[in-house]
């Protein structure tokens, strides 16, 4: 049989499966004639005489996968995201009678204000009327009230701030940051400094009996508070 004769009929044949492919069972049955080469499809595999049966699968079995081609070219730079968009809420500003700032309120009711002085931030209490005096508490492990001051830390939270007690532009806080309130101190005595009374000197001592988590006082100036003149207000 020609090769050509073969390959005429079998690209022929295929034209007919790929139009009747919705038709076609997975194995194609055929009849070819050896002498001629005539080929023509069988639907039950039986042929006429002179020919002989031939199958071939409508698809064959996978091949396995080729190479990895190469890595493309880099594609083009994007567009430069956009920046996020600032607030319009303000801050509640504390200012005095001449519009200078004096801090920021934390809680406008309770008259905490929040006042940087170096790197840290202190909280400290303010009213409309200034900076108003009132007696200081400090806490001994004595008792007799000797020896160092100690203040709560609980009262320092997680460190963003230290609370603080204001007299003159002398701020007394400590700087202990103690979240889980750990660390305890055995108090024995506690020293009340009068609202008008000059609190490097000793105030009056009173006997007193706990264990809380407390941490040595210290102080930090800040100069410019003498300089706001009452009455303050929220801007």
């Amino acid at each position: 049989m020609s090769s050509l004769k073969v390959a005429t009929a079998i690209a022929g044949t295929l034209l007919v499966a790929g139009l009747c492919e919705a038709q076609t069972p997975p194995v194609i049955h055929a009849c070819v004639n050896p002498r001629s080469g005539q080929l023509y499809l069988s639907r039950d595999g039986r042929c006429r005489p002179n020919y002989i049966p031939v199958q071939w699968n409508v698809q064959g079995p996978m091949g396995p996968a080729g190479p990895a081609g190469p890595e493309g070219p880099a594609g083009p730079e994007g567009p430069a995201a956009n920046a996020p968009a600032a607030t319009s809420q303000p801050a509640l500003v504390v200012v005095d009678s001449l519009d200078q700032l004096v801090g920021i309120t934390t809680d406008p009711f309770g008259g905490w204000v929040g006042r940087k002085v170096g790197d840290d931030w202190f909280f400290f209490q303010a009213g409309a009327d200034g900076f108003t005096p009132y007696a200081m508490n400090f806490f001994h492990t004595t008792p007799d009230c000797s020896g160092d001051r100690y203040l709560s830390t609980r009262n320092n939270g997680l460190g963003l701030g230290y609370f603080s007690m204001l007299r003159g532009t002398t701020l007394f806080y400590t700087p202990t940051v103690d979240p889980s309130s750990t660390q305890v101190v055995a108090i024995q005595s506690y020293e009340q400094v009068a609202a008008n009374a000059d609190p490097s000197a000793p105030g009056s001592c009173y006997p007193y009996s706990a264990t809380l988590p407390m941490g040595v006082a210290t102080t930090v100036d800040d100069p410019a508070l003498a300089g706001f003149v009452a009455p303050f207000r929220i801007r």
